[in-house]
């Protein structure tokens, strides 16, 4: 850059360039113009000149971006995305915590859904921990949390959406191809994504492996019996286990737009998981008559879990006198498989006779297909005014296929009281209507979404009785913010959400692998509803930003697992829909850049849950939250460190009140080769080589106490190397299939 400094008077004609924290702020083009002008119309003054070396300013995104209905972490901003996984990244995010036990919430709620690219993805709907453990993070490009969905959204994800946006969506230009490889003491993982554009066609790839691999895990269970009638007075549980699992996961995406006007898009993408595992469990039961007299056995048991899951989708646009107003057909389809063996030889019997615990093998599967065709219209009038309406019908088959065979005298028989074979059909039709308008500093969005659904099960197998259900649900929202200035604003909110139950839940095949404690689903299962209100206020102007907020909600016709005993003692668990829920939610969310390079964040959120089942005869409540920190450092020469923490309590729940957990962790990464070779070294829960939970459970009849212990830390090398540049990405369509409408989604109870 050239500096032009005129002696005389010392006044000096400088091109000047603030930086401030959320990037980068040029001065006028009119005011360049004018010291251009001012400069050669004293071409013949008297000039030092003086050349100096290149000055390049960079200006770098905020970590943390807020709109009017999401906030969003730019992930390739933050260096810990060289070595870490999705899922330890998300202990980062606003609004979302992750526990010890890999159990994701968004403001303490566990009811969302996890989108990939904007579009629920079936690899998530029930792998979510395995997928998101298996995908690297230097593969995404920012997440969303979209804390106000809209009528446009099915009327499900009571806590939102957490959108996951891989790096395809960078604006390249030619072609990009990314390698990765990072591995640790529990995990090796590889990657690829690649992206190119040939003339109005554009193409990315992506594809990742995990092998991940776990010393031993102990768990145990102790349950004491109040009813005085049962004939048990305790029962002990320990448990040895471990497992290993490998994840394949895969997508596609392709655009084509042959004019200004239209815009095709295709995309798919392939998932797969196999885990094994295998472990010991020692069974003991301590009557009450006679008294004190204790008989038990020991169960090996190994099993083998496959998962398939695939998407394909078809996408037109067509855009009118602006891109803004546009319309969008779309059909998608997908399909999953669930597949489960296991295998359980009993021995060390005491009290029992060899016949009643003969040896089983147990086949469970899931296969899932559906069929999705929408369309959305957006029309903007003017400036201020815009409306969107669309319809979506969807068409959904689940398949239960449960099926138990015994080992008797060297022949495997099957157990015809434990086969199921069931058909779970759920078709939906909806229709929405949304109405945005900006008036001045004020936004507001109000819809309405009317969804009918018709589902219900039907069994191939006797003894079940086939069902039914029809439902019509009108679901309203409203969005109100008023921008205080460029980078602060007030939001309120409603909005209603309904959870309809899902295959497993409904499924009434008793599992009895465990003889004194039996669980089934509830085929007579109907949908549940909340009513959602939140208010928030956020700031991110200058050094210190950050958003605060409260919010209420109140569940109707809960869907919840609960337990019982029976007049023989066993403990039976199933689902219902039991009971009410009140919860009052406060979150904050702070962030600082107090020097260059320099970033501090601080995230927590305090909750109070209030718990009504007449059904059961439950009345809990209590509180919960938790609190994390993390700071991030940039140093000379492309070095870069970071450090995180954090703990939470998961407070009360419909039967059971939650433990402790914490977490912590650093980083280190260099680049090098002009920023294309990256190294980065992470530890993670290194001080203490396992982590330990304890949770108590009350029921009429029954208080059980588990806790269990199992390795959490990790240490990860990791290398990535990028080829080429690229600047055209691949385009999508302004709208796309969405089915987000199962309770079975990306954070249900049972913590898949």
């Amino acid at each position: 850059m050239t500096i032009i400094l005129r002696t005389l008077g010392l006044s000096a004609a400088l091109s000047i360039m603030f930086v401030s924290a959320s990037g980068v702020r040029q001065q006028p083009a009119e005011a360049g113009a004018a010291m251009t002008d001012t400069v050669a119309a004293n071409d013949s003054a008297d000039y030092n000149v003086m050349e100096l070396d290149d000055v390049v300013v960079t200006a770098s995104k905020p970590l943390i971006q807020t709109e009017a209905d999401r906030l969003v972490y730019n992930m390739d901003e933050d260096p810990a995305s060289g070595t870490n996984n999705v899922l330890d990244m998300m202990r980062k995010v606003p609004m979302l915590s992750v526990d010890g036990e890999d159990n994701i919430k968004l403001k303490s709620e566990e009811n969302y859904k996890i989108y990939l690219n904007g579009k629920p993805d079936p690899t998530l709907a029930s792998n979510y921990k395995e997928v998101l453990r298996g995908m690297p993070a230097s593969m995404v490009h920012k997440i969303e949390v979209i804390t106000e969905p809209g009528a446009k959204y099915d009327a499900e994800g009571l806590g939102g959406i957490i959108n996951i946006v891989t790096v395809q969506t960078t604006r390249l230009e030619g072609y990009i191809l990314n390698l990765s490889l990072y591995g640790g003491n529990n995990s090796l993982s590889e990657s690829a994504y690649g992206t190119a554009k040939l003339n109005r066609v554009t193409l990315s790839l992506n594809y990742s492996h995990t092998n991940q691999f776990a010393p031993a895990s102990t768990s145990g269970q102790v349950v004491e019996y109040t009813d005085e009638s049962s004939p048990f007075a305790q029962y002990l549980k320990t448990a040895r286990g471990k497992s290993h699992g490998q994840n394949n996961w895969g997508s596609l995406q392709m655009s084509w737009e042959p004019d200004t006007l239209n815009l095709y898009t295709v995309a798919a993408s392939l998932y797969g998981y196999t885990g094994k595992s295998t472990g010991v469990t020692d069974v003991s039961f301590i009557t009450r008559n006679p008294a004190a007299f204790t008989s038990g056995y020991t169960l090996n048991q190994s099993g083998v879990n496959d998962y398939v899951g695939a998407s394909a989708e078809a996408n037109w646009q067509h855009n009118f006198t602006s891109p803004e107003h546009n319309i969008v057909l779309s059909y998608k389809y997908n399909y999953g498989h669930q597949n489960g063996d296991a295998h359980t030889i009993y021995s060390d019997l005491q009290g029992f006779a060899a016949t009643d615990f003969p040896t089983l093998y147990r086949n469970v599967k899931y296969p899932t297909h559906e069929h999705t065709v929408q369309a959305d219209y957006t029309h903007p009038f003017g400036k201020r005014h815009t409306l969107e309406v669309g319809g979506k019908f969807i068409l959904r088959n689940n398949y239960g296929r449960v099926s138990e065979y015994a080992l008797m005298d060297d022949d495997w028989l099957m157990q015809p009281d434990k086969e199921s074979d069931m058909k779970q059909f759920q078709d939906v039709g909806s229709l929405y209507a949304s109405y945005i308008g900006k008036f001045g500093k004020f936004m507001t969005k109000a819809g309405v979404r009317y969804e009918y659904t018709h589902m219900g099960t039907r069994f191939h197998t006797p003894g079940h009785t086939d069902f039914t259900s029809n439902f019509s649900d009108p679901v309203p929202s409203l969005l109100l913010t008023y921008k205080l200035t460029d980078a602060s604003q007030i939001r309120a909110s409603y909005k209603m959400q309904i959870s309809r139950p899902s295959v497993y839940q409904l499924d009434p095949t008793v599992d009895n692998t465990n003889p004194i404690s039996i669980s089934y689903g509830n085929p007579e299962l109907s949908s549940s509803r909340t009513n959602n209100f939140a208010l928030s206020y956020s700031n991110y102007a200058g050094v210190f930003g950050g958003e605060a907020g409260v919010g209420y909600a109140r569940y109707s016709d809960m869907i919840a697992n609960y337990s019982f005993t029976d007049e023989e003692g066993i403990i039976n668990t199933t689902y219902g829909n039991i009971g009410s829920a009140d919860a009052l939610n406060l979150n904050l969310y702070l962030n600082a850049r107090p020097c260059s390079g320099l970033t501090l964040n601080a995230n927590g959120s305090a909750f109070y849950r209030i718990y009504k089942a007449p059904f059961i005869d439950l009345n809990s409540h209590g509180w919960g939250g938790y609190f994390a920190l993390s700071a991030e450092y940039d140093l000379p020469k492309s070095w870069s460190v970071g450090a995180w923490g954090g703990m939470s309590y998961s407070g009360v729940y419909m039967q059971y009140s939650g433990g402790h957990s914490g977490w912590y962790g650093v980083s280190v990464d260099k680049k090098l080769i002009d920023d294309r070779l990256t190294l980065s070294l992470s530890a993670n829960d290194f001080l203490k080589s396992h982590y330990s939970y304890n949770r108590t459970s009350e029921a009429p009849g029954y208080r059980l106490t588990s806790e269990g212990r199992y390795p959490q830390w990790s240490v990860r090398l990791g290398v990535s190397y990028r080829l080429g540049s690229l600047s055209a990405s691949v385009r999508r369509t302004a709208k796309s299939v969405s089915n987000d409408d199962l309770s079975s989604g990306g954070a249900s109870s049972s913590g898949k």
